[in-house]
């Protein structure tokens, strides 16, 4: 799996951010402190593995300039492009979608993932 890319609804200080086609191999975001680095990791793991609830330390990154809470990456696997959709009003299953727009069951997340934990995924 690999990731080519984010739209941001609304996240923290992001709204209708859109990045696709990232470079094959390693992307560095480099920027000065509190333009937001830190907010997209968040947001890239509140997607894959859902929001936080009411009950963890973790921050919520409500979005400061609006847009629905959420968004959506897009991702590169061996079956082919697939894009997962999750927002903090829907925290239990993000919709996943083929490369036809067609939705896929959300345990395919977790194949996907192979194993990597909201931590692991943290610390990398």
């Amino acid at each position: 799996m690999i990731l080519r890319g984010w739209h941001v609804d609304g996240f923290g200080v992001w709204r209708d951010h859109r990045v696709e086609d990232l470079a094959a191999g390693l992307n560095v975001l480099l920027g000065p402190n509190e333009i937001g680095k830190s907010t997209l990791h968040a947001f890239v793991r509140c997607v894959l593995y859902g929001f936080p609830d009411g009950r963890s330390r973790e921050p919520a990154h409500e979005p400061v300039h609006g847009g629905d809470h959420g968004g959506r990456l897009f991702l590169e696997t061996e079956e082919g492009p697939l894009v997962v959709e999750r927002t903090a009003r829907n925290r239990r299953a993000p919709a996943i979608l083929d490369g036809a727009g067609r939705r896929l069951e959300p345990g395919r997340l977790a194949a996907l993932l192979r194993g990597a934990d909201r931590e692991v995924f943290r610390h990398v």
